[in-house]
C-alpha cells in the first residue's frame, strides 16, 4: 500500500467510524424518542410489549392488528407502528389517560388515521405545533411524526385545546424531565414480561384506597401495587403484588403474613366431588372474631346467631384451615340470605379443640330449634330451612349436609392449596350468576370455564382464568366469535 492509500485509509476509516456511530446513536434516539412524551408525575404506567406478547401466545402481532381492524370494520391497511419496541400508557396526574407508541411509518399510520375519518370514527388530520394531529371518537387527542405516536383523552370542548397544549409539551419535552426519570418507569424497568404495569394508590377509588390508607400505603411513595399478565394455552394468568417502600407499608404486609397463614391444605380433602365454588384461608379464630366484631355487617349477624349458640365461642376455637363451599345447588339470592337460607352453603375448619361445645345444651330460642344427634353433632332448624353443625377429628362442620364430605374433587387437591395464604376458585357460570346482579359480564369472559384467585407465601396474588382444555385460549380471543 503507499503513502497516499496509507494517508487516505487513516482519514476515511475515522470519518466512516464516526459516521456509523452517530447514525447508530440516531437512529436509537429516534426509536426511543416517543418514551420522552412520558409525563413526569402519573399515577399509573404500564409496558405492553405486543411482540413478545405474541411469541408468548404463539400468534403473530398481525393477529392482534387484524383483530382491532375486524372488530371496527375497517380495511386492512398498514398501521405504521413499530411493534418491535414496546407500548406505554399511564394514567397522568392531570387526570388524563393515555398512550406513547414508537411510529415506524407515519405515512402508514396517517393512512390509518384517514380511514377511520372515512368511518365518521376520527376528524380530518390536521398539522399544528410541528405534529398531524387527529381527533379519535370525539374525546381522544392524537398527535404523531415519523418516530412516535401520542394519545391522550378523554376531553370535549375547550378542554381540547388546554389537552392539546398539554401534549405538545410532552412531545417536546427532553428525557432528563420525562416518565422515564421517574419511581413508576425505574420499577417498571426491573420487570419483565409481555404486559406488565404499576398502579398508585392515588389511581384507586375511595374506599380500596382508604384501606390502602389504613395498611400505611398513602402515595406512590410508601408503595406501588404490581401488574403483570401472562398467558399459556388455554389460560390467562395476571399476577399482583404490592411493592413497598416505606417501613410501614413493609411492617404492614407482615401483617397480613401473620393473619393469612400459609394453609395446610387437608380441607380441600372434603370438598365435595362437584361443587360452583371453593374458598379457603389458614387464621386464628380469635383474630377473625375480632375482624367480625369491628365489621358493622358482621357484628349484626354475631348478635343474632349467639342468641342461638354460642357462635362467638366456636369461632375461637379455629385455628387452622377455614373452608368455604358452594355446592351446584347453591342460588344466590339477597332475599334468601336475609331469610337465612343458606342451603348449598358448606363451612369446615380445623378447631383447636372442641370446648365449644361444652354449653350445647343450652342452645336454641324461639327462631332457631337446635336438637343433638349425637357427639358434637347436631340439627338446626330455622323455619323450613334445616341445616347441621358438628365436628369429626377435629374439624368442624356447618351446611345443609350433615358430616363432612367424602372428597374426590379432582379440581381441588390438598397440595393444590398447601402453603397458600388464601385460595378460591369458581365455576365461571356460577360466578356470572353471583355477580350477575351487580354488572354486565363481557361475552368474552364467557368463554373460560373456572377463574381462580390465590395469596402466595411472598404476598403475590394469582388470577387465573382458564378455557377448556385444548383450547388456545389467545387464538380463542381474538377469533371475534
Amino acid at each position: 500500500m503507499t503513502k497516499t492509500k496509507k494517508l487516505l485509509a487513516l482519514i476515511i476509516i475515522p470519518i466512516v467510524v464516526a459516521v456509523a456511530t452517530g447514525a447508530f446513536f440516531f437512529i436509537s434516539r429516534s426509536r426511543s424518542a416517543y418514551l420522552n412524551a412520558l409525563p413526569g408525575e402519573v399515577k399509573a404506567l404500564a409496558r405492553f410489549d405486543l411482540s413478545t406478547f405474541a411469541d408468548e401466545a404463539d400468534v403473530p402481532v398481525e393477529a392482534f392488528v387484524d383483530f382491532v381492524r375486524h372488530s371496527r370494520s375497517m380495511e386492512k391497511v398498514a398501521s405504521g407502528i413499530d411493534f418491535s419496541r414496546p407500548l406505554y400508557a399511564f394514567a397522568a396526574s392531570s387526570g388524563y389517560f393515555g398512550l406513547t407508541a414508537a411510529v415506524a411509518d407515519d405515512d402508514a399510520f396517517a393512512a390509518l388515521c384517514e380511514e377511520m375519518h372515512a368511518q365518521g370514527r376520527a376528524s380530518a388530520i390536521s398539522r399544528q405545533r410541528g405534529f398531524s394531529w387527529v381527533t379519535l371518537l370525539d374525546q381522544w387527542l392524537c398527535a404523531f411524526d415519523g418516530s412516535r405516536a401520542l394519545v391522550m383523552g378523554p376531553a370535549v370542548g375547550s378542554a381540547q385545546d388546554q389537552l392539546r397544549t398539554e401534549m405538545a409539551r410532552l412531545l417536546s419535552q427532553n428525557k432528563d424531565v420525562s416518565g422515564q426519570e421517574g419511581d413508576y418507569f425505574k420499577q417498571l424497568s426491573k420487570h419483565s414480561g409481555a404486559a406488565v404495569a404499576m398502579v398508585g394508590p392515588e389511581l384507586f377509588p375511595p374506599r380500596p384506597r382508604l384501606l390502602l390508607y389504613k395498611a400505611g400505603i398513602r402515595s406512590h411513595d410508601d408503595a406501588l401495587i404490581r401488574l403483570q399478565l401472562t398467558t399459556r394455552d388455554n389460560e390467562l394468568q395476571l399476577v399482583g403484588g404490592v411493592e413497598a417502600f416505606t417501613d410501614e407499608a413493609k411492617q404492614h404486609m407482615e401483617q397480613l403474613g401473620n393473619i393469612l397463614r400459609p394453609m395446610q391444605g387437608e380441607l380441600a380433602a372434603h370438598a365435595h366431588r362437584e361443587n360452583s365454588g371453593w374458598l379457603g384461608m389458614n387464621i386464628e379464630g380469635s383474630k377473625l372474631l375480632n375482624y367480625m366484631r369491628y365489621h358493622r355487617g358482621f357484628r349484626s349477624a354475631l348478635i343474632a346467631m349467639n342468641l342461638a349458640f354460642d357462635l362467638d365461642n366456636i369461632l375461637s376455637s379455629i385455628d387452622g384451615d377455614v373452608a368455604l363451599e358452594f355446592t351446584p345447588d347453591f342460588s344466590p339470592s339477597p332475599s334468601k340470605l336475609v331469610n337465612f337460607d343458606f342451603h348449598g352453603i358448606y363451612l369446615t375448619a380445623r378447631l383447636d379443640d372442641t370446648r365449644c361445645f361444652d354449653g350445647s345444651a343450652s342452645w336454641g330460642n324461639n327462631y332457631v330449634d337446635v336438637k343433638r344427634l349425637g357427639q358434637f353433632d347436631y340439627a338446626l332448624t330455622l323455619g323450613r330451612e334445616h341445616y347441621y353443625l358438628g365436628a369429626s377429628d377435629n374439624i368442624l362442620y356447618l351446611g345443609s349436609e350433615r358430616g363432612l364430605a367424602a372428597g374426590g374433587n379432582k379440581e381441588l387437591t390438598s397440595a393444590t392449596v398447601a402453603g397458600k395464604r388464601f385460595y378460591a376458585t369458581f365455576a365461571t357460570p356460577h360466578l356470572f350468576k353471583l355477580l350477575s346482579g351487580l354488572t354486565t359480564v363481557p361475552s368474552a369472559l364467557r368463554k373460560f370455564e373456572r377463574v381462580t384467585l390465590d395469596l402466595d407465601q411472598t404476598n403475590t396474588a394469582h388470577l387465573r382464568l382458564l378455557a377448556p382444555e385444548g383450547t388456545h385460549i389467545v387464538k380463542e380471543l381474538l377469533s371475534n366469535e
